[in-house]
């Protein structure tokens, strides 16, 4: 059976990994991230892949021609939340509010239902899975927040489920792509990680998945295709996560994807249903 991989895209302002690490100097300026969806449009038109992304609800009064374009070109249009804040940030109550605005908004905008979401900073973890309740009782269809790896960036723990399931309340969750290694379950996903390190890595990482029968979920930010970001002086875990080489992420991704199958998450869903 052919394996579904997933690309997705996280849309959110450059500066959020600044605005959440409480560093000052950065601007708001909107034109950076509409470039940012052009270059990628145009980037998956010219490698023929449909790919899911993850819209920040913040940013949708900015960018409405953009979303336009990206379900007018057949991607999925899913939701990041709205104020691009850690879910232990909110109470259940706050979080409901949170997502049900930002869900309404990007359906108002594209006259379509959104079924997806993925959780800004990756943090679904262990204190937060309640999340998932909230998820289904707003008729979400499927979850892509976990990346099940020991990184210190973000990460669910060691251990975690790395197979797409369904849960007790109805939803799918679709954790990130990981490389299994001595016991270690090592970020293999996209972003931060497929701009540091070579792409056989992430090659062998999507064969495996596939040789079990996994689809393997990709993903980056905007941000992380603009060689022109507005610089502001951080320390060097944050200047590697907002500025390194993505200069050279277009070049690396299209090595990696240009090797396998690649659709929206929404597919998936669909193939399931099927059977």
């Amino acid at each position: 059976m052919k394996i579904y991989n997933s690309l997705s895209i996280d849309v959110e302002e450059w500066y959020e990994p600044l605005k959440h690490r409480n560093i000052s100097g950065w601007k708001h300026d909107s034109d950076h991230l509409n470039k940012n969806i052009d270059v990628i449009l145009s980037f998956l038109s010219g490698i023929n892949i449909k790919a899911t992304f993850f819209i920040s609800g913040v940013t949708i009064n900015n960018i409405s021609s953009s979303i336009n374009r990206i379900a007018e070109e057949g991607h999925e249009i899913a939701s990041h939340g709205y104020n691009h804040k850690p879910i232990n940030y909110f109470s259940k109550k706050e979080f409901k509010e949170e997502i049900y605005k930002a869900k309404n908004q990007l359906e108002d905008v594209t006259s379509k239902k959104v079924i997806g979401f993925r959780a800004p900073f990756f943090s679904l973890n262990k204190d937060t899975v309640w999340a998932l309740d909230v998820l289904a009782e707003l008729g979400f269809i499927y979850d892509s927040s976990i990346n099940p790896t020991f990184s210190f960036f973000h990460g669910f723990g060691e251990k975690t489920q790395i197979k797409p399931h369904k849960l007790d309340n109805g939803l799918y969750e679709y954790p990130l792509c990981i490389y299994s290694f001595l016991g270690l379950q090592i970020p293999a996903s996209g972003g931060i990680y497929l701009r540091s390190l070579p792409t056989s890595y992430f090659i062998k990482a999507i064969e495996k998945y596939n040789k079990n029968g996994l689809p393997a979920i990709f993903y980056f930010h905007t941000r992380e295709v603009d060689k022109n970001l507005p610089r502001v002086n951080v320390n060097l875990l944050t200047w590697l996560i907002t500025y390194y080489n993505n200069s050279n992420m277009l070049n690396k991704l299209k090595k990696v994807v240009s090797k396998f199958d690649f659709h929206p998450i929404k597919d998936h869903i669909s193939k399931i249903n099927k059977h």
